[in-house]
């Protein structure tokens, strides 16, 4: 008799747990490329020469804030240092474009913060830039720098996507 009572708990509880599992989605990402928004998470550089960034977006706020981790060789592989809110400020979403190469891009407005650069002359105060989302890889991918020089303005915001500036999502 205690047995069979143990095997009907072991039953009961494991129907429940059946049809509760039956309820909660299935662990697979099924948000369209559409409902996925790039301005909104975080991007990673990946490991460039010893020297990883990631910057976060909060799409609501309107900010951004990014840190780096130096490595002491260049597989990323024994951290030296880790920055802390190396730089950030605000950014704006403009207009989606279509540039050469036929890539949809947006346009993405960047004013640092000086309070979170170290160095503000190594970072134009305003850029304009463009970033391009794979919708299949969750990669984003920036503009083509033509200049390097502060002073750009949205006259001279690149019209071409550099596939080496690859940022994966978080």
């Amino acid at each position: 008799m205690k047995n069979s009572m143990h095997m009907r708990f072991i039953l009961l509880l494991s129907t429940a747990l059946l049809f509760a599992g039956c309820g909660e989605q299935s662990g697979e990402d099924n948000t369209s490329p559409e409902q996925f928004n790039p301005f909104d998470v975080t991007w990673s550089s990946g490991c460039r020469n010893g020297l990883l960034h990631a910057v976060s977006f909060d799409y609501a706020a309107g900010r951004f804030s990014g840190n780096s981790i130096r490595y002491r060789d260049v597989n990323c592989t024994e951290v030296s240092r880790v920055g802390r809110n190396v730089l950030g400020g605000y950014y704006t979403v403009g207009d989606d474009s279509v540039v050469s190469g036929g890539f949809v891009v947006s346009e993405l407005d960047i004013v640092y913060d000086a309070s979170k650069v170290a160095n503000v002359s190594t970072f134009d105060p305003a850029p304009f830039d463009i970033a391009y989302l794979d919708p299949n890889t969750k990669i984003v991918y920036l503009g083509l720098k033509t200049s390097t020089r502060p002073g750009t303005s949205r006259s001279t915001r690149p019209t071409a996507i550099d596939f080496n500036n690859a940022w994966t999502t978080q």
